[in-house]
This record gives structure tokens, sequence and C-alpha cells, in this order.
């Protein structure tokens, strides 16, 4: 699975981040998302072709988490991500 092209993601100053859609992700979602530092690493790991496996082991060797803690997150990030169609999976 991975994104499909054209979705940004922000750091802004006070530490929380922004995803914005360009291109061809517009016709999916045109707006803005304001996320946490962990939703934003997922949508940043999507950006290339992986498996929720995979981003669950490049999360647990970015944050200390409990598994429990870390499969949760994915799953939602991916089931909203999915909802606004910016989700391509294989």
């Amino acid at each position: 699975m991975k994104l499909i092209d054209g979705v940004i993601v922000y750091q802004e100053n006070d530490g929380d981040y922004i995803i914005v859609t360009s291109g061809d992700a517009l016709k999916c979602f045109n707006g803005m998302i304001r996320c946490n530092q962990t939703a934003a690493t997922i949508i940043k790991l999507l950006q290339k072709k992986t498996s929720e496996n995979e981003l669950f082991i490049e999360m647990s060797q970015e944050f200390d988490a409990e598994e429990a803690t870390l499969k949760r997150d994915i799953n939602e990030v991916l089931e909203s991500l999915n909802n606004l169609g910016l989700l391509v999976k294989d």
C-alpha cells in the first residue's frame, strides 16, 4: 500500500503537523488535516510502497510505545486515509 501522489506533510513551529494535498490527491481530498507526530510519521512512511508489518517495524524503531498502541495507531491512520481515498492498497 502507499499514498496517492500529492499528499504533503508540513511541520509547524509549535510541533504540530499539517497534511495538505496537491495534484491528483486534490480529487480525493481538498483541505488540511492537523495531526500529531505519530500520524505524520506513518503518512511519511506511506509515501513509498510499504506493508502494515513494515510500518510497524519502522514505527517501533522510531517510538517507544507498546506493540498494541503502535498497531492501534497505525490502523487508525490507515483507516482514516482509506476513508479519504488517499490510500492505494495492493
